[in-house]
């Protein structure tokens, strides 16, 4: 009661140090702290001896009272409880930081995923993967705007370990129907360009058609990835003018065309058709696969005016203008590119340390390429 706090032999009791340290335990539990362990139950512990203390002094004459050693427990209670609600900030403020990099992440993954849907199969565990991928996310996004950061970082935790599973099952789905033969070859390519990149420091192209990526690299590692767009036919092997698929092979740019030098805003040529592609156009002309009036193509580019969200060129390979202007500066004459259907994973892990996933945009063109 009220009498328990009246000030006795010149001494006052604790009422100040008494209300610091219960605000500060209910600040805690405000915070989520579990009252049960930790520095907080430390805290109401202290803060229970002292209200004890307070009794046992208030029972005494008043000029036998001494309230120091409750004091003393308040603020005991008082520090320990605010340490509880720094380690708690302290753990949250990690949490959430977490959560924006997995958030992140998985917003990558989706891009991705939404980029490839169009080769998906409709019923399949690679879209149900990735609907409950996108549930975990969208739990995470809630549990996140509450600041329940650690059980949003599990949450988005979990969705990146989903989607995983479906580009897993999207990379066997796309193998299982490939060319043996091909995948190592492309795998031998890929890495032989990755090599030479290192033992030359300098810069290569890897364009990987499945995947619709360009990636630049630099002295062995890859430093950019960017959305691409292929030919119409972009998957198959292009084998003649009009074809409208986009080569697969080891080649190099041989001129740098910009604005004003090509209708599509910047462009890198290659030395398509090279002497593999000749050589792979005659066999099919002298078996008959091919009109003998055909011709093997030519003119096919990395370019500008991309970003229409599917593959439309005569063949050539186009990005967003803002990927466009940033390969253009950094890639010469000369600079070896390497076109292939797809990338194996173990060649993707064992080479690629540093990729810089960019997103595309949504440039703007009329019509597509020229015969190609």
């Amino acid at each position: 009661g009220a009498g328990v706090w009246l000030a006795a032999g010149g001494q006052e009791a604790p009422v100040a140090a008494k209300y610091r340290a219960r605000a500060a335990i209910e600040a805690a539990r405000g915070r989520g702290v579990d009252p049960s362990t930790g520095p907080l139950a430390a805290a109401q512990e202290a803060y229970g001896e002292a209200l004890k203390e307070v009794s046992r002094q208030t029972a005494r004459l008043r000029w036998n009272r001494s309230y120091g050693r409750a004091e003393a427990l308040f603020g005991a209670a008082a520090r320990r409880a605010d340490l509880s609600a720094s380690l708690v900030l302290r753990r949250d403020e990690a949490a959430r930081g977490r959560t924006d990099r997995l958030l992140s992440r998985a917003d990558a993954g989706f891009e991705q995923m939404d980029w490839i849907s169009s080769y998906i199969p409709p019923r399949s565990a690679i879209r149900s993967d990735v609907r409950k991928a996108r549930v975990s996310y969208t739990e995470a996004r809630s549990l996140y705007a509450d600041g329940k950061y650690e059980r949003a970082a599990a949450a988005a935790l979990q969705a990146n370990q989903t989607i995983g599973s479906a580009a897993a099952r999207f990379s066997r789905f796309m193998h299982a129907s490939a060319d043996p033969s091909k995948g190592r070859q492309y795998a031998r390519w890929v890495r032989d360009t990755i090599a030479w990149s290192a033992a030359n420091d300098s810069k290569a192209i890897i364009i990987d058609k499945m995947r619709r990526t360009l990636t630049l690299v630099s002295n062995g590692a890859r430093v950019r990835t960017y959305r691409a767009e292929l030919g119409i036919n972009g998957t198959q092997m292009k084998l003649m003018a009009g074809d409208r698929a986009t080569p697969e092979g080891r080649y190099r740019i041989t001129e740098k065309r910009g604005p004003g030098r090509t209708r599509w805003y910047k462009a890198l040529m290659l030395n398509y058709p090279n002497e593999d592609d000749l050589r792979r156009f005659q066999h099919a002309k002298r078996r008959g696969q091919i009109s003998k009036r055909a011709g093997p193509g030519n003119l096919i580019e990395i370019h500008g005016e991309g970003g229409r969200g599917g593959d439309w060129t005569d063949g050539c390979v186009a990005l967003v203008n803002r990927d466009m202007d940033d390969l253009f500066d950094r890639v010469g004459v000369g600079t070896p590119v390497t076109i292939v259907g797809f990338e194996e994973d173990d060649v993707v892990r064992r080479a690629g340390t540093s990729r810089s996933a960019r997103r595309g945009g949504t440039g703007q063109a009329s019509g597509a390429g020229g015969l190609r």
